[in-house]
């Protein structure tokens, strides 16, 4: 029996407090195991994947900018072809030219040895530093070929007191001549203008003999002639070839870039369209363009850190020839490194000495990768190649939309710093881990042998509550502290339920109000505490409406029946501008502001507000027809950049500020009674500009003369509404 006993003693395995606890264990640490290896994976993954969409995205951006830029510069270059100064400038110039040569003047021994001595001593040096070259050149290629250009060249540059790079400070040559008197009376204006919107030059070319009559810079390509002289190689003469085979008026071409011999090979890109004076062609215009301002567009002004690009990321434009059109980031933040690697991957040493000389990569750095060979044939991706440094990255491409050019746009950042988040967040995932096998190992022992029941209990409510479930309840039915605990969890779960209702009631009630005042995106700012809230917006249109009649109207009514016949106005209004995507701003009297392209960037802004504008005459038109009412609507539209904010700490306001308001704002008391008058950068978007009918130009000050359009709105009449009902 004894025997028996000690048999049934040496048989009895692990307790029940054992079994328990390697259960538990086992489990932790296979969830654990499970936990951590999904979310290993998907992290990974996302972490990737976000990593990706943010280089692609950077990349769209730049692309999307640049391609504005262009689009910007072509209308504006096919403005300017097509104002008054232009033409006027183009035909007396012309005229001025025409007649020096027909004086044939020849210089003096003494001025064409100023002239020769020119070139000898300050263009020939700053060819040679430029090209990084030795190389002797003659005079003879260089000089102009006719008297006429000679003795211009002597007039404007050799003998200009101004300094090198600054002779276009001077305004007329002092030979009472009658070219001067025309070059004094333009001049200035086209200086202005290249200053003001950061071209490098302008000129004006004669389309029979393609002498260049004008150019503000003066260089060496004023008074130049493009089939003789050293500039008929140049991508500017190819330029005004096409210009002058195919001269469609308003059209502007453009030249990829090349190196310039005027500007001692610099790399230069031009935009020309044809002048018409009426329905004649008279003459090109020809502008060169800042190569600045297309890295600068690149590398948004040098921020590559706050761009995303971190250390080792960059932007830039690779061409047909497989050669970059902006400069690399590396040349000016780490020089030396970045040309110790050119000199490792055995590049031209020529082209080293060129991009370390001139401090540039244009033209010269090579850019033959997988990236920008499939970005040229006009794919868009993202993936994993070699970078023109040889270096792993992560290269995001595509071919950007420019006409006349050829052009790929790259975004890259190294693959170790892409992959250093995916890295950090695998190692801290791995440590975390090792943590909790260890923290549910303690933790397993001590909940086993004392409070395994309970504390579970209040472990499940506690964790319930932490996610948010404000109706969990714990009742663990003892008498002991543990009870008391489990009641006051529960009356504290209660106060927060009560709490946090009388909170999202207060917020629901707060952020009601906010929406009413502000714009959703401002309306969030605000709420989090932002001070200063303000933002520039490009490419905003702007309606402002004054309504005639109503004050007479309200003066007849009670104030309550005032406020709700003006409810009833304001509200028609608002229903409409959500079908146009339209925001009020504010409504103040018979006025009412509101925007399109604000909040939300639209690229039919313009020809939104339009229709709204179409939509607030119909809305009237009922409005007088139902309540015998002869209100009329005065309307005023206009586009451009707008400046928005919240103004004021104790009564905050969302205000509207700049051109754009102050000329939809003039522009709607110049309309006609039903008429709605619209500006020339509104109408110059619509697609179907039918109905408009352009008006006398409005002086503003501080703007000038505006040109403006207007519509008038024919109404609707109870009986129009009538005898159309009976032809149904």
């Amino acid at each position: 029996m004894v025997a028996s006993n000690e048999l049934k003693k040496k048989k009895r395995g692990l307790s029940i407090r054992s079994k328990f606890l390697l259960m538990l264990l086992g489990i932790s640490v296979f969830s654990i195991a499970i936990i951590g290896f999904q979310g290993l994976y998907n992290g990974h993954k996302s972490l990737t994947d976000g990593i990706k969409q943010q280089l692609s995205i950077l990349r769209s951006s730049r692309a999307k900018d640049l391609e504005n830029y262009f689009q910007n510069r072509r209308n504006q270059v096919s403005t300017l072809a097509d104002s008054t100064m232009i033409i006027d400038a183009m035909e007396e110039f012309s005229s001025a030219y025409s007649l020096l040569e027909s004086y044939d003047i020849k210089l003096e021994e003494e001025q064409q040895s100023l002239l020769e001595h020119y070139y000898k001593d300050y263009f020939f040096p700053s060819l040679r530093k430029e090209s990084n070259t030795t190389q002797s050149y003659d005079v003879d290629d260089y000089i102009p070929r006719s008297s006429t250009g000679k003795y211009l060249q002597y007039q404007y540059i050799a003998n200009n007191p101004e300094k090198q790079g600054e002779k276009d400070l001077l305004n007329f040559a002092d030979d009472k001549s009658y070219y001067s008197k025309i070059h004094q009376k333009y001049h200035p204006k086209l200086r202005k203008f290249i200053k003001t919107f950061d071209y490098y030059d302008v000129f004006l070319i004669d389309k029979d003999s393609k002498n260049v009559i004008y150019s503000a810079y003066k260089e060496t390509d004023f008074s130049s002639n493009l089939k003789r002289d050293i500039q008929a190689q140049s991508n500017l003469a190819q330029l005004v070839d096409k210009v002058i085979k195919t001269p469609t008026k308003g059209h502007v071409y453009i030249v990829d870039i090349e190196p310039y011999i005027s500007s001692y090979n610099a790399p230069a890109a031009f935009f020309a369209t044809a002048i018409y004076n009426k329905n004649q062609f008279i003459g090109v215009l020809a502008l060169q363009i800042s190569i600045k301002q297309i890295t600068t567009i690149m590398d948004a002004n040098k921020s590559w850190r706050k761009s995303g690009l971190g250390e080792t990321g960059e932007v830039y434009l690779v061409g047909s020839d497989y050669k970059m059109r902006s400069n690399s980031r590396f040349l000016y933040e780490k020089k030396i490194d970045y040309i110790k690697t050119l000199y490792q991957l055995k590049l031209d040493e020529k082209i080293i000495d060129r991009i370390a000389q001139s401090n540039r990569t244009v033209l010269l750095q090579p850019v033959n990768t997988e990236a920008s060979r499939a970005a040229l044939k006009g794919d868009t991706g993202i993936k994993e190649i070699k970078n023109y440094k040889e270096h792993d990255v992560l290269s995001a491409y595509q071919p950007l939309k420019i006409d006349g050019l050829d052009w790929a746009i790259i975004a890259e950042i190294d693959k170790k710093e892409a992959t250093q988040p995916v890295v950090h967040f695998q190692k801290m995932l791995l440590i975390s881990a090792a943590i909790q096998a260890a923290f549910i190992s303690f933790f397993s022992l001590w909940l086993a042998g004392h409070f395994i029941g309970p504390i579970k209990a209040l472990i499940a409510g506690a964790k319930r509550a932490n996610d948010g479930d404000t109706k969990t309840h714990i009742d663990l039915k003892r008498h002991d502290e543990l009870g008391e605990l489990a009641d006051s969890f529960n009356d504290m779960i209660a106060n927060i339920q009560k709490q946090k209702q009388i909170i999202v009631e207060k917020d629901k009630t707060i952020n009601k109000l906010l929406l009413n005042v502000f714009p959703p995106d401002i309306a969030k700012r605000y709420m989090k505490g932002e001070k200063n809230i303000a933002n520039s917006s490009p490419n905003v249109a702007v309606l402002y409406t004054a309504l005639k009649g109503l004050d007479e109207s309200v003066s007849e009514l009670t104030a309550s029946q005032a406020v709700e016949r003006l409810n009833q106005i304001v509200d028609a209004f608002d229903e409409a501008a959500i079908t146009y995507d339209i925001e009020r701003i504010t409504t103040v009297g018979d006025s009412y502001l509101a925007a399109c392209g604000l909040s939300n960037p639209r690229l039919d802004y313009a020809c939104r507000c339009v229709e709204y504008g179409h939509a607030l005459f119909e809305i009237i038109d009922r409005f007088n027809i139902q309540y015998g009412t002869k209100y009329k609507l005065r309307i005023g539209i206009s586009s451009g950049d707008i400046s928005a904010g919240v103004v004021g700490s104790q009564k905050s306001v969302y205000d509207l500020w700049g051109d754009t308001i102050n000329i939809a704002s003039r522009i709607r008391y110049t309309a006609e009674l039903g008429g709605m008058r619209i500006s020339q950068s509104v109408y110059t978007q619509l697609t179907n500009p039918s109905g408009f009918e352009k008006k006398q130009l409005i002086n503003m000050r501080g703007v000038g003369d505006i040109a403006t359009w207007e519509y008038k709105h024919k109404p609707i009449t109870h009986k129009t509404t009538t005898d159309n009902t009976e032809k149904e």
